[in-house]
């Protein structure tokens, strides 16, 4: 059956790294599922790679919507251009290092989205292709939540951008520019899905390949930025900071402002034993011990809760929280952390 507009939009925040981005296209391309839409955002790229995407996608016979912002777009802002742009019953969301896992991926999602119906935001499996580590974020097919609860439990599944899928009409319908600065657009629009009464839908299937490898070439990330020029790293904007309001934008849109008062500790308790020491240790593997604890000393609660009507023993509780986590966080041995991730892991998943 022929419709008008795509079951999928795979939805592109696309800036430089145009190598690994033209390795993703190709992904897309090798999909047997053909009802999709690649729609790509490009935020203004300065390395000349934007007529080589151009052609590529025309080469690949995919169907596309492709547009360059004629000013430099931060991430938050550029994906919301690209779900804009799309026209897809879904938004599959890829960042544009990432790849789909085999042939048969969409495919796979698109079945599990029809079989469970309605759903309103779904996640995948990825791995990561240099070091093969598999990341099961779903340990089952099935609608695994819902609601404000839903959104509560699973908001910091959607950090990893790719393999993310949003209700196309609903995501749209969502465009703000309330978070911008979060670089976590998608987690806004998620909480706000899925608090509206949306359901969650898991798939236990590898369908990313995150990071693809393009021989001779480093991906632009955060450690290569950290090792380059540790002091400019740790003065930069610290996105972290502003996780929690992120999430809480998207409840108070999806469910209103008492609902989201009413879970704001929830929210900003996950962040403090989870989310905030990994971070911790990600930084001690490129960065100084100091340059670590001045980071980690600005996710405090006084700037992470501002705002959320988060005080009393609450907020007393959260800052206890923060200066034990941080110094367990600034202080185990990373081959210890290393050897317990799957543990922890696990706990992160049954403490939603």
């Amino acid at each position: 059956m022929t419709h008008s507009s795509p079951l999928f939009s795979i939805c592109v925040p696309q800036y430089e790294r145009t190598d690994h981005f033209i390795a993703a296209l190709g992904t897309f391309a090798a999909q047997r599922f053909r009802d999709f839409e690649v729609v790509v955002s490009d935020g203004g790229s300065g390395d000349g790679g934007i007529d080589r995407v151009r052609r590529e996608l025309e080469r690949l016979g995919l169907r596309h919507v492709f547009s360059v912002s004629p000013e430099r777009l931060r991430y938050d802002a550029n994906l919301r251009r690209a779900i804009a742009m799309s026209s897809g019953r879904w938004c599959l969301l890829m960042g544009n290092d990432d790849g789909l896992a085999d042939p048969d991926a969409l495919g796979a999602i698109a079945h599990a989205l029809e079989r469970h119906a309605p759903v309103s935001t779904a996640i995948t499996n990825y791995r990561e292709v240099d070091s093969g580590t598999l990341y099961r974020r779903a340990s089952t097919t099935g609608i695994v939540d819902a609601g404000v609860d839903g959104a509560v439990r699973h908001y910091r599944s959607f950090a990893f951008v790719s393999g993310l899928v949003l209700d196309g009409p609903g995501a749209r319908a969502l465009d703000s520019t309330v978070v911008d600065g979060s670089e976590m657009y998608q987690m806004y629009l998620a909480a706000a899905l899925l608090s509206a009464g949306g359901r969650h839908l898991h798939v236990d299937r590898v369908c990313v390949d995150k990071d693809l490898v393009v021989p001779g070439l480093e991906v632009d990330s955060f450690r290569a930025h950290a090792r380059a020029d540790a002091d400019a790293f740790v003065a930069r904007p610290l996105p972290l900071v502003h996780l929690a309001r992120t999430v809480l934008a998207g409840i108070r849109r999806g469910a209103g402002e008492e609902a989201a008062q009413c879970v704001a500790f929830r929210v900003a308790a996950q962040l403090y034993f989870f989310t905030f020491p990994f971070w911790s240790v990600e930084w001690r593997r490129v960065l100084p011990p100091g340059h670590v604890r001045r980071l980690y000393a600005r996710l405090a609660p006084r700037s992470v809760l501002e705002g959320l009507g988060i005080d009393g023993a609450r907020a007393s509780f959260l800052a206890a929280a923060h200066s034990f986590t941080g110094f367990i966080g600034t202080r185990i041995p990373v081959p210890w952390f290393d050897a317990v991730t799957p543990w922890l892991y696990a706990l992160a998943k049954r403490s939603r």
